[in-house]
This record gives structure tokens, C-alpha cells and sequence, in this order.
């Protein structure tokens, strides 16, 4: 049971997910268990379909009853997990050791996985985390982390005295391997740390029983069966202590799934007596990061080499072997049902299948890996849905894993006409596309195109080690960001002309630029992640404001309001964001009760209902999906489908041609899901070949006023044109390179002393980059600085642009010669 995505490219790394149930999730483990084919549509990861099932908008949550079957009078289930819950928050210390065991049944035939793991804590700043992949120590305000597959990085990070579940979330592969496995996140953390881990699985329960208690590891355990849509959850509590001793996972929504069982040996509410359980030291080989880099590619062990002793079975009958593909090139691209990539790539290879469907020399073959026991028509209705043509093949006996040595799904082999594996290929992007029908010519000129290959995944290999060196913590300015910054340089257009500079700010940031007194722009800077600085248009400092946010609590980002009379603010992992007053007196936390398993991701102003009050609009990382709220908090409505958003614009009519605001949401897989006013799902747009995480509106009315960032396979960040049906336009590469502090990369520039100029982005190695709403380069220059912010301003009818740095902030006019 491999059938598990995983696309490891130097600068991007994403999960796509089978089977999702937050904590109580139920996608497998990676590397022995992976997640199942399902003859559904997979669309629980967050990503829906159109014409999928209906966006899941939350609007007035309904307590869930409790009608069900008899159960003792003396015991209530929701008092046995209140009472649970409670033992855990209050428990000084907590510590066990465990196993998460599956039984399954795949073609037939019984099959069993299990994986230990371990936990220790005691509050309020340690922890030693064994799960998965990975092992997690935090002491003394420092966390440290491995994960198996990442064998030469140490995660090293510096974190509050009071360890909080964001910490151990907050860097995004530790958060996949810890999330993304058998059974999800710990349930014991989010016992011991999370805000409210009970409140969605009791909001979506159909109904709670207590069962008959059972002895449990020697002990006497009362049984809470909590009834979901996607089967029963049972804990398993012991009658003394309160500590759950035992969670039956469901199993119904996995197929083949028979059984999911995590036991917790040895759990107890106690201090450990190892203080060096806490400490997780370096050993020769590992570099320290400050966050983990994404693995490069290890070169498959098959290119190069023939393969034989295999056999696929074509839907007509026919026998795929290396008897009958003797002599052609061929092309074997392995897939499932179920599995969101796949459906992104085939049809791609469609296209590229098309040029060669008539050439005798040349087979495709799409092979199903899917279980035997699948019907036939399943996958041709599939195909028929994908659009999909190329010929089927089953594999019926899994040659795939035995002869091909498949780990992992989607994987595209390239043979020769002797059955070499000139080409091995997981994700299939444009860069493959465009090299794909080269390769198939020159293996039918009798070309070998390995050595080429091969090249390739060396040369990912040497970038990632770059990477890892410059992840290093204290690493400079350039290894910071993994660029040089660019030496300075004039634009070649535009006239600069240097107005002030402000270098009394010990770490400036990101900056919001508001009209003040006489129309003249009034520049409000973040002075590190608790701090305000107001600047007026002049340069002199006019207002210092420290904000009194809590422990553990920052602040990266700034989004004004319209009218520049209040201002939001938050950072990315934060659970929370920040309402002010336009003196930047604190008003409100929102939302006013947040969820351990999301992280606030974004939040920008709108006025939905076009009454003239603005509302904020919140993305979240995690399950909570998008929210719009008012201004006190009131939650209007709550789009629950949604994933892992880390983006969203609100789009005016104008501007999508459409009737009402929309509201764009760029989330984890690459796409743009457009929500109405109301939080229904109406559009997806996919993009080819691309992967956009974020998504701009500009007020502007150019051609086009809809920008997207991407990353490109080398890992440089393209601005992405995009037209109101969200179809991409054109693309502009930025300088590669990671900015090493939180910057808004690209902002609308509304200001008509720049046009043609629609749009600033800021590149890693301190370049300005101005493009036009067709996406041409109308002028450029380098800072010499590492960027830390950046804003345009309209004064007196001359463009103003603010630049922070780490020394300093500065601001100069910009004309045209």
C-alpha cells in the first residue's frame, strides 16, 4: 500500500493528502503506509472540485446531540472527556510510550503495519516527542528536531520559556511529518497544549455512548464511543487517573481498513526522571538549520540499469512486458484513482502521448496501481473525467514496487528500445513536458540521454546542500536569504531622488502607508515583533508605540484600513491577529477563540455586503479554514472545506466582472478557490505547471489587476499575470533566492506618476522590480540591502517609495526622466 505523493523539489515540499480528519486523521504512514485508493473523488484534503461536493459553510454551528443508544446512568461521555481533558491540562508532567497498529486487507489478502512512538513533557518548557519520522526535544527555550529523512539537518530554533504547540508546528516540514502520518497530530499534545482539541470532533459527533469498561493494559478504562460521518472514535479512559490509555481510530472512509489502534503503554501524569531525555545534541554530519530544507531527488537507483520480470495487464487483454516493449521507446506512468497529482499530470502526458500515439516505435502506458479488486470501468470513467485517452494497464501482481522499485505515486519511467530506465520522473512539470519529447527522439535517433539525467539530479543535489549551509543559524545577510544581495544600481527609467533616512529603528520591517494631514502619506514601520514607528512624509519620527502583546505573541505583517483609521496585524503561525485603533490603541484578538490545529495565515479588510463598513476576512493554516468577521468579532460565516490557505485577496465587482466580491484563496495545492460573498464555493482554478501561494488585487484598472507568486522549479518566485477567470497571462522570474525575514513581496502600485507601472515586487537580493499590467519589465534597481518592507505613497502627485533594510528605513521619489 504505497500510494503516497511526495514531491521533493529543492525549494518547494508538499503533501497531498488522501484522507484528512485533522488529528484523528486517517492518511498512512509514510514510507511503510501511504494513503489508500478510494473510489470517491479525493477531495478532503481541502482542495473541492468543481461540481464536487458542496463548500461545507459553517453559519450557525449546531451543538451535536446525544440521542443514542442506552448507557449507565452514573456515566455522561461528554463529563468522562471534560473530565480527561481537564487531568491533562492541570498534569505537571506527562509522559508514555505507545504503538499505532493497522490492519488492513489489500487484494484479498490481510496485511498488518505498526509504528511506536513516545512522549514526555512537563510543563512548562520540555518536551521529547518520538513520532513518525521524527524526534522533537524543547528545553530551555530551545527546540530541536530530526527527521529521518532529512539525516545531515538539525532543526535549532529559539522559542519562549513556555512551549506552545505553534512552536512545535511552526516550521512547515517538521509540521507534515508530524501531521501527515497514520493517525495525524499527537493527540496527547493537543491534550496538553491545545486549545480546545475536543471542540470539532464533539461539534461534528451524530452521538456519544459510554461503552462497557474494559481492562486495559491492567487497568480499568471506560470506553467514550463518539459516532462521526467517517466512523466511530472511541477513547478509551482509565477510571482513575483520567489518562487515555487507548483511541480506536475510524476506519470506514480508508479501503481495505479493518482496523486503526494507537495504545499508550505506560501513560502516566508524572515528571521524568531522565533530564536528559530533553536534549537532542548535534553528531557529526548534521548541520544546524534554522529551518529544514527540502530534500533534492536522490538519483533513482534504476537509471541506467534494464529492467525485467515484469508484467502489466492492458484493459483489452494485452500483456505489457519486456518482451513486448523490446525494440520501442516506451513511457509507463504509474497512477491511482484517488490522487489529486495525478489528475494535474496525465493530462499533461495527454498532450506529449498525442505526438506519438501513431508511431509504431513509441508505446505509452498508463499503469493502475490501484487494488485488483477495482473494477475496470472505474478507471476508464476516471479517464473519461480526466480527459485521458492513453492506454490502461493493470498491475495486477505489483511489479511496480518489486521490478520498478516504486515508493512513491504518481512516477513516469522513460525505457529504451533495450528496456534501460533512461528517465525517472515524480512531479511532471513544465520543465519535463518541454523535455519529455526530446528524449523519446533522441532514444529513437539511439541516443542515450542518461548522462543528462543524471546531471540533473546532481546538480538539485549540490543546490540543496547550498541551501542547508545557508539555512545555518547566524548565517549573513546573503547566506540568510540563500542570494548575494545585488550591488546597488540606478533605475533606468525613472529619476530617484533620496528624501530622508531614518536609522534609528533597531529592527525595521514591513511598513503600511496611510494618507495623513493634508493628504500628505503617513508611513507606519514595524520596529521588530512588538513595536510601531509612525513616520510622516518628511522623515521626522512622530509617534513610537510599544503594542503590549502577550508572551509568545508577534507581529510581522501590517494591513491598514481603507480610510487608514484602524489597522490589523499578525504574523504567519500566529493563532491570532491584532485589531488597533489609529493610535494603535489594542481593541480586539481575533478570532476571539482560536483552534490549536490552525495557525492565522493571512487576514485582509473588505466590505462584502458593499454597506460601506469593513469587515476582515482571516486565512488560516490549518482546519479553520476562511472566516469573515466584524469588527467586534462576530463571525459571519466560516468556510470549513478549506485547508492550509495561506493567501486571499477580496475582489471587487469590477474587477471580476462578476456579480458581488469574491474572495480569492490560495492554499496548499497550488490552486485558487473562489468563494461568493456568502462563503460558497462557486470556481477552482487550476494553474499548468504552476504552484501559487499567494494571490494580489490591485485598485488600478489595467488589463489586468489580479497577480499571483509562484514558485518555478528552480526555486526562483514568478509573478503571475492573471485574467478575472483566473487564466494565467504571463509570468515574471524574480532574482532566486529566499528572503530571510518576512517581506510583502508584491504590492499594487496605484500611483499615476509610475504608469505604466501596476505592480512593485521586491526580490531576495534587495532588487525593485516595476512591471506593467502586462506583466513588462517598465523599470528596476537594486538596494544593496537585504529588504525588510517596502510601500508605495502618492505625494503631491509624486510617487514615494519607502524602503526598509536591516539598518534602516528610507524614502525616495520616483519620476519619470
Amino acid at each position: 500500500m504505497s500510494h503516497l505523493y511526495l514531491d521533493r523539489r529543492t525549494d518547494e515540499l508538499r503533501r497531498v493528502q488522501c484522507l484528512s480528519f485533522s488529528w484523528l486523521g486517517c492518511c498512512l504512514l509514510a514510507g511503510t503506509l501511504a494513503c489508500g485508493q478510494s473510489d470517491q473523488k479525493a477531495s478532503d484534503s481541502g482542495t473541492a472540485r468543481p461540481g464536487g461536493e458542496e463548500s461545507q459553510v459553517v453559519k450557525q454551528p449546531k451543538e451535536a446531540g446525544q440521542q443514542g443508544r442506552p448507557r449507565p446512568e452514573s456515566l455522561e461521555p461528554r463529563e468522562l472527556l471534560r473530565t480527561a481533558l481537564a487531568a491533562y491540562r492541570s498534569a505537571p508532567a506527562y509522559r508514555d510510550r505507545g504503538r499505532l497498529f493497522f490492519e488492513y486487507e489489500q487484494g484479498g489478502n490481510p496485511g498488518s503495519d505498526a509504528v511506536d512512538f513516545a512522549v514526555a513533557f512537563e510543563r512548562p518548557g520540555r518536551l521529547r516527542l518520538d513520532v513518525y519520522q521524527a524526534t522533537v526535544a524543547v528545553d530551555s527555550g530551545a527546540l530541536r528536531a530530526h527527521i529521518t529523512d532529512l539525516p545531515d539537518q538539525l532543526l535549532v530554533r529559539e522559542i519562549s520559556s513556555q512551549v506552545g504547540l505553534a512552536d512545535i508546528y511552526a516550521d512547515e516540514i517538521l509540521n507534515s511529518v508530524l501531521s501527515d502520518g497514520i493517525a495525524g497530530r499527537s493527540p496527547q499534545l493537543e491534550m496538553l497544549l491545545g486549545e480546545d482539541p475536543l471542540g470539532e470532533i464533539l461539534l461534528e459527533a451524530e452521538d456519544l455512548s459510554v461503552l462497557a469498561p474494559q481492562s486495559i493494559h491492567g487497568k480499568t478504562c471506560h470506553g467514550v464511543q463518539i459516532r462521526l460521518p467517517g466512523g466511530d472514535l472511541v477513547f478509551w479512559v482509565d477510571a482513575e487517573s483520567s489518562v487515555i490509555r487507548r483511541l480506536e481510530y475510524p476506519v470506514e472512509s480508508i479501503p481495505g481498513g479493518r482496523k486503526l489502534v494507537a495504545d499508550f503503554f505506560e501513560a502516566e501524569f508524572q515528571p521524568s526522571q531522565d533530564s536528559g531525555l530533553f536534549t537532542l545534541a548535534a553528531s557529526d554530519g548534521l548541520s544546524e538549520v534554522r529551518s529544514f530544507v527540502p530534500p533534492a531527488l536522490p538519483v533513482p537507483p534504476l537509471l541506467g540499469k534494464r529492467v525485467d520480470g515484469y508484467g502489466f495487464q492492458g484493459l483489452d487483454g494485452s500483456t505489457i512486458s519486456s518482451v513486448s516493449l523490446a525494440g520501442k521507446v516506451a513511457v509507463l506512468d504509474f497512477w491511482f484513482v484517488a490522487c489529486p497529482p495525478c489528475v494535474e499530470r496525465l493530462p499533461r502526458l495527454q498532450a506529449i502521448y498525442e505526438k506519438y500515439k501513431d508511431n509504431p516505435q513509441v508505446e505509452f502506458w498508463a499503469v493502475n496501481v490501484d487494488d485488483p479488486n477495482l473494477p475496470d470501468e472505474r478507471l476508464q470513467e476516471t479517464f473519461q473525467e480526466w480527459g485521458v485517452n492513453i492506454p490502461i494497464a493493470r498491475d495486477l501482481k505489483q511489479h511496480a514496487a518489486s521490478a520498478f522499485q516504486c515508493q512513491a505515486y504518481p512516477v513516469l519511467f522513460l525505457l529504451g528500445p533495450d528496456g534501460t530506465v533512461h528517465d525517472v520522473e515524480t512531479p511532471l512539470i513544465r520543465e519535463v513536458i518541454e523535455s519529455l519529447p526530446t528524449k523519446i527522439d533522441q532514444l529513437l535517433e539511439g541516443e542515450s540521454v542518461t548522462a543528462a539525467v543524471r546531471e540533473e539530479f546532481e546538480t538539485q543535489e549540490a543546490a540543496y546542500q547550498q541551501a542547508v549551509a545557508a539555512a545555518a543559524p547566524g548565517a549573513a545577510d546573503e547566506e540568510e536569504t540563500g542570494v548575494k544581495i545585488a550591488p546597488p544600481s540606478d533605475p533606468t527609467h525613472f529619476v530617484r531622488e533620496s528624501l530622508w533616512t531614518v536609522d534609528t529603528l533597531a529592527a525595521p520591517g514591513n511598513v503600511a502607508a496611510v494618507v495623513g494631514s493634508a493628504g500628505n502619506p503617513m508611513f507606519h514601520v514595524l520596529d521588530g515583533a512588538n513595536r510601531v514607528v509612525e513616520i510622516d512624509h518628511a522623515g521626522t519620527i512622530q509617534g513610537e508605540h510599544d503594542l503590549g502583546l502577550a508572551e509568545g505573541e508577534v507581529i510581522a505583517y501590517l494591513r491598514s484600513s481603507p480610510t487608514g483609521q484602524q489597522f490589523v496585524a499578525s504574523a504567519s503561525s500566529q493563532p491570532q491577529c491584532h485589531l488597533f485603533s489609529e493610535n494603535w490603541s489594542p481593541r480586539l484578538k481575533l478570532p476571539e477563540a482560536p483552534t490549536s490545529q490552525s495557525a492565522l495565515a493571512d487576514v485582509q479588510w473588505c466590505d462584502l455586503d458593499l454597506d460601506g463598513q469593513h469587515e476582515l476576512m482571516l486565512a488560516f493554516w490549518g482546519d479553520s479554514g476562511v472566516q469573515h468577521l466584524s469588527l467586534d468579532g462576530e463571525l459571519f460565516w466560516r468556510n470549513a472545506t478549506l485547508e492550509n490557505v495561506a493567501r486571499v485577496a477580496v475582489i471587487p465587482p469590477e474587477i471580476s466582472g462578476r456579480n458581488g466580491p469574491e474572495i480569492w484563496c490560495a492554499h496548499d495545492r497550488g490552486t485558487i478557490i473562489v468563494l461568493d460573498a456568502s462563503g460558497e464555493e462557486k470556481f477552482e482554478f487550476p494553474f499548468e505547471n504552476r504552484f501559487l501561494f499567494s494571490v494580489v488585487a490591485a485598485k488600478g484598472k489595467g488589463e489586468v489587476a489580479l497577480c499571483g507568486l509562484a514558485l518555478d522549479p528552480r526555486g526562483r518566485v514568478l509573478v503571475v499575470g492573471l485574467d478575472p477567470r483566473g487564466r494565467e497571462r504571463w509570468s515574471y522570474a524574480l532574482p532566486g533566492g529566499t528572503h530571510g525575514t518576512p517581506v510583502e513581496i508584491l504590492q499594487p502600485c496605484d500611483v499615476p506618476s509610475l504608469q505604466p507601472a501596476e505592480w512593485v515586487a521586491v526580490g531576495a537580493d534587495g532588487s525593485v522590480h516595476f512591471l506593467s499590467p502586462q506583466g513588462a519589465l517598465v523599470d528596476k534597481f537594486n538596494t544593496g540591502h537585504q529588504p525588510r518592507g517596502v510601500a508605495v505613497a502618492d505625494q503631491a502627485g509624486n510617487a514615494v517609495l519607502v524602503l526598509t533594510s536591516p539598518e534602516a528605513v528610507s524614502a525616495m521619489r520616483l519620476g519619470s526622466g
